[in-house]
């Protein structure tokens, strides 16, 4: 019995050890802002708040996120938000 727990406390250290799957981190949110005259099947279908980018943004992310660019792009009708973003590198308490 203490044989197999050292072995599985063995393999748990040898898998914590694990060098880190590559991956992208950061990603994109927009929205289209509704500026001036509107044509109502636009208003309808772009109801959209900036502050949403930012809901989205903090959904995605399990640590905060840092902005990394926002743009602010004309668009027909009205003008387009975009977000970049990435999440913070989760740190650990123990280990490195």
């Amino acid at each position: 019995m203490r044989a197999s727990l050292a072995l599985a406390l063995v393999v748990l250290l040898l898998a914590g050890c694990a060098t880190p799957i590559p991956s992208k981190d950061d990603f994109g949110a927009s929205a289209l802002i509704a500026v001036g005259n509107v044509p109502p099947g636009f208003a309808e279908f772009n109801r959209f708040d900036p502050a949403t980018n930012d809901l989205l943004a903090d959904q995605l992310c399990a640590t905060p996120f840092q902005r990394l660019e926002e743009n602010a792009l004309e668009a027909t009708p009205g003008r387009f938000e975009q977000l970049m973003a990435r999440c913070r590198t989760h740190v650990p308490l123990f280990g490195s």
